[in-house]
C-alpha cells in the first residue's frame, strides 16, 4: 500500500508539472514562430505523436503488468530476458516505422499537406521515433518495478531540455524551424539518456550485465500482453490528434498554428481529473478490495464532484476571457482561435468524469470495454471533423472534438454503471453546471469589454461559493478530508 501511495502522489505531482511545463514552453515558441511556422511544427509533432505509439507496440504499459511477475533483484537472468526481448521488439518496430516515415516525408507528405516545410521537418523529426520509443520503454521498466518518481524524472528531463533550449535557439536564429527540429530531436535524446541512467540505477546495476548464454525469450509472452494495449492506446491517440491532421489537410498550416494554442490551454482542464484520481485511487482501490461497495460509491461520487467543481470555474474563465488570454499569452495573431478555445474548454469540462469512469472499468478487469469507448470517441471525432472543418474551419474542428469528448464520457460512464450496477453521476452538480453555462451565455450575448467580463466573473464566483455553501458543504468537507489524508499519507510514506 505504501508503494501505491507514493506512486499516486508522484503521478499527481508529475502530471501537474508536465502540464505547466508544456504551457510555459509554448508561450515563447508560439510568439517567436507566428501562425504559419508554428502550424508546421505543430502538425509534424502531431504526426510523430500519432506514429510513435505503434513503435512502442504497447510495451510500456504491458511491462507495468508483466514485469512485477518476474522481477526480483536476485533473478537477474529473468529480468535480463524480459529487457532483451522488449528492447528487441521496440527497436525492430521503431526502425520499421522510421523507414516508413522517411518514405512518407519524401514521397507523400507534400501531396497530402501541400507544404515542402512539412516534408523537411518530418524528415528530421522522424529520428525522434526510436529515441522516444526507447525512452518510454525505460519508463515501462521503471513503472513495472515500482519506481514512479523515476518515470517523471525521465519525462521532465526532456520537457526541461525543450524549455531551456528551443526558445533560445529560435530567438538567436530568428525563427529557424530546422534548428528547432534538431533541438526537439536532442531533447528526445536527453529523455532516453536519463531513462537509461535511471534504469541502471534503479532496476539493474550496470555491473550485473555480463553476457550469459541461453537467455530465454519472452517475446511471445510480452506481445500477448502488449498488443491489446497498443490497439486501445492508438485508437485514443488517433482520436485526439485527428483534428490537427485534418485541419492541415483541408485548410492551411496557419490555421493549425492558430488552433494549437487553444488546444494547449484547454488541456489545463485535464490535470485536475488526473491529479485527483491518481491521488485518491489507492483509497478507492482499498475500499473495493475490502468489499465496502457503499463507501466506494460515496468516495467515487465525491471525487467526481471535486473534479467538476475545480474545472467549472477555470472553464468559465477560459470561455469568458478567451480572446484576452490568447492575446496575452500568444499575441493578437492568435485571437482568432477564441471560439475554438471556448468549445474545447467546454468539451474538456464535460469530460471531467472520464478518468474516474475508466478507473472503474479497469478495476473490474474489463479493459477491452475501455477500448470500445475509445473507438466510439475516435469514430465520432474523425467523422465530425471531416464533416465540419470544410464548412466551419477550426471552429468546426473544436466542435467535433468537444462532441467526441462528450460521446467518450457518456460511453465510459454507461460502461462503468453497467459493471458496478449503479449510476454514479452526481446529479446535485447540475445546478452549478446551469449557473456556469448561464454566465458564459450572458458574456457572449452582452459582448462587453475586459472590465465588464471581470465584473461578471466576480459575480459568478460569489454565486458559485454560495451554491457550494448551501448545497455541497458537507460533501466538499468530506472530499477535502479525503484529499488531505491521501496527500499526508503519501508524504509520510515518501519521507519514510
Amino acid at each position: 500500500m505504501s508503494t501505491i501511495l507514493r506512486g499516486a502522489g508522484t503521478a499527481a505531482l508529475g502530471s501537474t508539472l508536465l502540464q505547466v511545463t508544456t504551457l510555459l514552453y509554448s508561450i515563447p515558441v508560439v510568439r517567436l514562430l507566428g501562425p504559419e511556422k508554428y502550424g508546421v511544427i505543430g502538425l509534424v509533432n502531431t504526426l510523430i505523436a500519432a506514429i510513435a505509439p505503434l513503435a512502442l507496440v504497447g510495451m510500456g504499459p504491458a511491462l507495468s503488468y508483466y514485469l512485477p511477475r518476474v522481477y526480483s533483484p536476485r533473478d537477474v537472468p529473468g529480468v535480463k530476458a524480459v529487457v532483451f526481448s522488449s528492447v528487441r521488439i521496440v527497436t525492430i518496430s521503431s526502425m520499421c516505422l522510421l523507414a516508413g516515415t522517411v518514405l512518407f516525408a519524401c514521397l507523400g507528405a507534400r501531396a497530402v499537406f501541400n507544404s515542402t516545410d512539412v516534408s523537411r521537418i518530418l524528415l528530421l523529426l522522424s529520428v525522434s521515433i526510436p529515441l522516444s520509443s526507447l525512452a518510454q520503454l525505460c519508463e515501462g521498466f521503471l513503472r513495472g518495478t515500482k519506481h514512479a518518481a523515476s518515470v517523471f524524472r525521465v519525462r521532465l528531463s526532456g520537457a526541461a531540455a525543450r524549455l531551456l533550449t528551443v526558445p533560445l535557439v529560435l530567438w538567436v536564429s530568428r525563427g529557424d524551424i530546422l534548428l528547432m527540429a534538431l533541438c526537439l530531436v536532442a531533447s528526445n535524446g536527453v529523455s532516453l539518456f536519463f531513462g537509461v541512467r535511471e534504469f541502471f540505477g534503479k532496476v539493474l546495476p550496470w555491473r550485473s550485465w555480463r553476457r550469459q548464454s541461453g537467455t530465454p525469450s519472452y517475446t511471445r509472452h510480452l506481445l500477448s500482453f502488449s498488443w491489446p494495449i497498443m490497439v486501445s492506446q492508438y485508437v485514443q491517440v488517433v482520436g485526439k490528434k485527428a483534428d490537427v491532421i485534418l485541419i492541415a489537410h483541408f485548410l492551411t498550416n496557419s490555421h493549425v498554428g492558430i488552433y494549437r494554442p487553444a488546444v494547449i490551454i484547454s488541456q489545463l482542464l485535464w490535470f485536475v481529473p488526473q491529479a485527483l484520481t491518481f491521488l485518491l485511487f489507492p483509497v478507492m482501490n482499498e475500499l473495493l478490495g475490502e468489499g465496502k461497495r457503499q463507501d466506494f460509491f460515496a468516495v467515487t461520487q465525491r471525487t467526481m464532484k471535486c473534479v467538476l467543481y475545480a474545472n467549472l470555474p477555470l472553464a468559465v474563465v477560459l470561455a469568458v476571457l478567451a480572446s484576452n488570454i490568447l492575446s496575452l499569452l500568444y499575441g493578437s495573431n492568435f485571437v482568432e482561435g477564441c471560439t475554438a478555445l471556448r468549445w474545447l474548454a467546454t468539451g474538456a469540462t464535460l469530460q471531467s468524469f472520464y478518468v474516474t469512469s475508466t478507473y472503474i472499468i479497469h478495476s473490474q478487469r474489463r479493459p477491452e470495454l475501455w477500448m470500445y469507448t475509445a473507438l466510439g470517441g475516435m469514430g465520432t471525432n474523425v467523422f465530425l471533423n471531416i464533416l465540419l472543418i470544410p464548412r466551419y474551419g477550426i471552429n468546426g474542428a473544436a466542435i467535433a472534438t468537444a462532441c467526441s469528448y462528450v460521446v467518450t464520457t457518456i460511453m465510459a460512464m454507461a460502461t462503468a454503471a453497467m459493471l458496478i450496477r449503479k449510476v454514479l453521476f452526481p446529479t446535485s452538480v447540475l445546478g452549478a453546471v446551469v449557473l456556469s453555462a448561464t454566465t458564459v451565455g450572458v458574456a457572449l450575448f452582452v459582448n462587453g469589454d475586459f472590465e465588464d467580463n471581470c465584473l461578471l466573473l466576480a459575480g459568478y464566483a460569489v454565486a458559485m461559493a454560495a451554491w457550494l455553501v448551501a448545497f455541497e458543504r458537507r460533501d466538499m468537507r468530506e472530499a477535502m478530508r479525503l484529499v488531505r489524508n491521501a496527500a499526508d499519507r503519501t508524504g509520510a510514506q515518501t519521507e519514510g
